[in-house]
């Protein structure tokens, strides 16, 4: 455990402004960049796709057994099961402003709701249903400002495999 994190939480829970934390939040992100934490494994839904979620889950639950009601986690496989089903059964869809193409777009989302962003894109080709990935150095100047050019409308990336997270074993 962190050496005074008693002391860290309460600095945090007792500060009204971001200037007297925000050295101290620094130096914690210096640390988890080394170190890693471990929500840096969970996903990260878009609100919206939470929303439409929950405007469902009355629809897609009643009377249907457990095992077969929409899973309510963001973390290991109940998360991806979750993102999956959601977007084949209930055929979602975002959309997003963008100069880049729609698969630009795809692997942009997909990276911000994985973390993905330093994977291997060889594996990220055979474990889901887009076989060609980007470097990010080639995404870069389609998404240098917000809300810049038209906005295009996809189907998010799916997973054709997964698997329980190794580093989550420990």
């Amino acid at each position: 455990m962190l050496p005074m994190a008693s002391e860290v939480a309460n600095c945090f829970a007792s500060a009204t402004e971001h200037g007297p934390v925000a050295g101290l939040l620094k130096e914690i992100c210096d640390l988890l960049i080394l170190t890693t934490a471990r929500t840096t494994q969970r996903i990260y839904l878009p609100m919206f796709h939470f929303f439409i979620l929950w405007n469902l889950r009355e629809t897609y639950n009643v009377g249907k057994p457990v095992k077969e009601r929409m899973p309510w986690n963001t973390m290991g496989l109940m998360a991806i099961t979750l993102y999956n089903r959601s977007i084949l059964q209930y055929g979602m869809t975002y959309k997003i402003k963008t100069s880049g193409t729609i698969h630009h777009a795809m692997e942009v989302v997909f990276h911000a709701t994985f973390g993905s962003y330093l994977d291997d894109l060889g594996l990220l080709g055979q474990i889901t249903n887009r076989a060609q990935w980007s470097l990010r150095k080639e995404m870069n100047p389609f998404f240098k400002k917000r809300g810049e050019g038209k906005v295009v409308k996809f189907t998010p990336v799916i997973f054709k495999y997964a698997a329980k997270l190794a580093q989550s074993l420990q």
